[in-house]
């Protein structure tokens, strides 16, 4: 374990997000996190928190110590492992670099707009979510999101499969998002954004000087996880419907402008 935090980059990273509410009141639970790794440790400061609320939303200390701890092992020990292991098995220098400028890529992509495609969201009841190769799974886990989180029916697939029968529930008020990998299936999904253009739908496309827009390509497998970044992290947690569409707002602002509380499961 201390061997996979050393191979971290070594710095401080701060973390907000915040549920809705609480499940009584209507203001948003802060969570703060700063995040500070050191040469072969992790030292995690919720400082800046909200404080606790008469509700079960509460974490005592032994529940907030484990939830870290088991937190940061796993997404070390599995992030590294794998990123590594796939870059030592294949003997691939290229990944070896790129794994070393994620976590900068990562931060930049968190910064990018993709408030353009969200008044369409907010406004479908449904949509498709497309991707191939490495986005694929990112194509799948914005469509899980945006059901979980906004009650919206968004179903995810292979750029290649959505040809074969999907293709044909296009239309202008069903949004299709295309994650558009920085490999050669690239030329396939920018294809069929056309074709979907052509039939009047709705599209948004990840890219640079697209409406999604994208970072300059770097490595297709750790550029698919920099478009996560971009899609799923709020400009600000304490959004509001009357401030949703200012600002850098990301897809999982949409819960707020449909009236829908996913932390309550309860719609408004």
């Amino acid at each position: 374990m201390r061997a996979a935090i050393g191979a971290l980059r070594p710095g401080t990273y701060v973390f907000i997000d915040a549920c809705d509410d609480d499940g009584q009141g209507d203001e948003p639970i802060l969570l703060k996190a700063a995040v500070t790794v050191g040469t072969d440790a992790i030292t995690v400061d919720f400082t800046g928190s909200s404080a606790q609320v008469p509700t079960y939303m509460n974490a005592p200390p032994a529940v907030t110590a484990s939830a870290t701890y088991y937190a940061t092992k796993s997404f070390v020990a599995s992030l590294s492992a794998w990123l590594h292991l796939a870059a030592a098995w294949g003997d691939l220098g290229d990944l070896r670099s790129a794994i070393a400028r994620l976590p900068d890529r990562l931060a930049a992509a968190t910064g990018l707009d993709w408030s353009a495609a969200l008044q369409a969201l907010c406004e479908a009841t449904s949509l498709v979510s497309l991707g191939r190769g490495p986005t694929l799974a990112i194509a799948r886990e914005a469509a899980l999101k945006l059901k979980e989180t906004s009650n919206l029916h968004a179903e995810a697939f292979s750029g290649a499969e959505f040809l074969h029968g999907p293709i044909a529930l296009v239309e202008s008020s069903y949004p299709a998002l295309l994650f558009v990998p920085t490999d050669q299936a690239s030329d396939g999904l920018r294809a069929l954004a056309a074709d979907l253009r052509r039939k009047n739908a709705n599209v948004f496309m990840s890219g640079e000087g697209e409406a999604l827009p994208a970072l300059t390509p770097d490595h297709p497998d750790t550029d698919a996880n920099a478009q996560r970044s971009s899609s799923m992290v709020r400009a600000s947690p304490m959004s509001s419907p009357r401030r949703t569409c200012r600002g850098r707002s990301r897809f999982m602002r949409c819960p707020r402008v449909r009236g829908w509380r996913p932390d309550s499961s309860t719609c408004k």
